[in-house]
């Protein structure tokens, strides 16, 4: 995991409503797409994106 991903993550698990969380799962994903266009059979255009998706899930949340 960079480190961009490792301080997400970190931010994440210090969120107020994880403090009182016994347990909770993190899933990330991260995408970077890369699309050339052609035209005549010479590119013409070319474009980059990059996504992050992130899940949070509460599993057990602490009594008292």
């Amino acid at each position: 995991m960079d480190i961009a991903l490792e301080s997400l993550a970190d931010k994440i698990r210090q969120h107020p409503k994880l403090v009182i969380a016994d347990d909770f799962e993190i899933a990330m994903e991260r995408t970077d797409l890369r699309a050339r266009r052609f035209r005549n059979g010479k590119a013409s255009s070319e474009t980059h994106s990059s996504e992050l998706w992130v899940s949070l899930r509460i599993l057990h949340r602490k009594r008292g």
